[in-house]
């Protein structure tokens, strides 16, 4: 029995040019720590928040839940307790 595997041609310069459109990212950690009053928070434009932590712990986004972005605007549906941290893990592009 004889079995015929083939395999398609690779384009080089199509695969060097997939290689090349990856575009780095830079993650950075923000901080900030509430005051009991303020619900919204901002970071440094041009930045995506990925996480948002209050007090250690992973907050849920949506407009029903722990906090929404828009924008370098991070607002909390319930403003976070005085001198409570608040931690942001965003990214960007280099």
């Amino acid at each position: 029995m004889t079995v015929k595997i083939s395999k398609p041609a690779l384009n080089l310069r199509e695969e060097l040019t997939k290689a090349q459109s990856v575009v780095p990212y830079s993650q950075q950690q923000f901080w900030m720590d509430g005051d009991g009053v303020k619900t919204v928070f901002t970071i440094p434009l041009g930045f995506k928040v990925l996480h948002v932590f209050e007090a250690g712990l992973l907050q849920k986004e949506g407009s029903t839940d722990d906090y929404t972005v828009s924008g370098d605007s991070i607002t909390f549906s319930v403003a976070p307790a005085n001198l409570v941290q608040i931690g942001v893990i965003a990214e960007r592009e280099l």
